[in-house]
């Protein structure tokens, strides 16, 4: 599993770069530790520093 320690906000870097990307509701986007999948399927894990 991928582990995501930051995060980039849409339109943050070049479209070309994209691979994949997660939409979160409004209740998950204020979590500091999440498992999250991406549009691709791929499993990820958000670990964000306190």
């Amino acid at each position: 599993m991928l582990t995501a320690i930051s995060i980039a906000r849409a339109g943050a870097w070049p479209a070309a770069r994209e691979t994949a990307r997660v939409v979160l509701d409004f209740d998950r986007r204020y979590r500091r530790r999440l498992r999250l999948s991406t549009s691709a399927g791929v499993e990820v894990l958000l670990n964000l520093a306190e």
